[in-house]
């Protein structure tokens, strides 16, 4: 079932909406399979891919469809803290620079520790921003007052919800969604690209702007 692995499914708390969209909660074709025979998960939206579950002591081999959407049966607090990630941040901050407001593209802009670690500054979300390359620069080592800058708006440590709702508002790449996802991610703004279409089989760019910062 390995290549189970490469159709995601896309994870709904129990009310029907994603238990998180920054990241999307996804699990993988395995795990989906996996849960819903342990009567953990409901399916919910399957992908036209048939398959056909091994036997076991527990019980004998089931023929089903590939889930694409599945549902916890149990709700999950989406008002705990985010976790603390490069795309938590970008998303955070809405892709915009914290100095001017430039709106940047995920190649674009960089982070900034409002106070440098050289000063005692802390990797958190309350201390660190997005910021362009121009303003960073300017920054540099100097707390605020030193470079003569503010906020455009005072960096928080969102919770779950909160992120949810400000990814609610910024594009998602089509590639990135299949199309039984659709109808439970809300009101969101799609665009395509060259990609359009295929599953990405290198997950290094999500590991890197997914995987869970250390924090001070």
């Amino acid at each position: 079932m390995t290549a189970v692995n490469f159709k995601p499914a896309l994870l709904l708390n129990a009310d029907f909406r994603p238990v998180s969209m920054v990241p999307m909660s996804l699990i993988s074709g395995q795990d989906a399979i996996k849960d819903t025979l342990s009567e953990r998960l409901s399916v919910v939206e399957t992908y036209d891919i048939p398959i056909r579950t091994q036997g076991s002591r527990l019980g004998n081999a089931i023929n089903m469809k590939l889930p694409s959407v599945v549902a916890l049966k149990h709700y999950v607090s989406v008002d705990r803290p985010a976790p603390f990630t490069r795309y938590s941040v970008f998303i955070r901050d809405k892709k915009r620079c914290a100095y001017c407001q430039k709106e940047l593209t995920m190649s674009e802009f960089t982070f900034d520790h409002v106070v440098p670690r050289s000063k005692g500054g802390k990797d958190c979300f309350e201390n660190v921003v997005v910021s362009c390359s121009p303003c960073n620069t300017i920054k540099a080592d100097k707390s605020l007052r030193e470079a003569g800058m503010t906020l455009a708006r005072k960096a928080i440590a969102p919770t779950v919800r909160q992120l949810s709702q400000i990814a609610m508002s910024i594009p998602i790449a089509a590639n990135a969604l299949h199309e039984t996802w659709m109808p439970y991610l809300g009101p969101v703004t799609v665009y395509t690209n060259e990609s359009d279409g295929r599953f990405p089989s290198d997950m290094s760019s999500a590991d890197y702007w997914n995987v869970e910062l250390e924090t001070d």
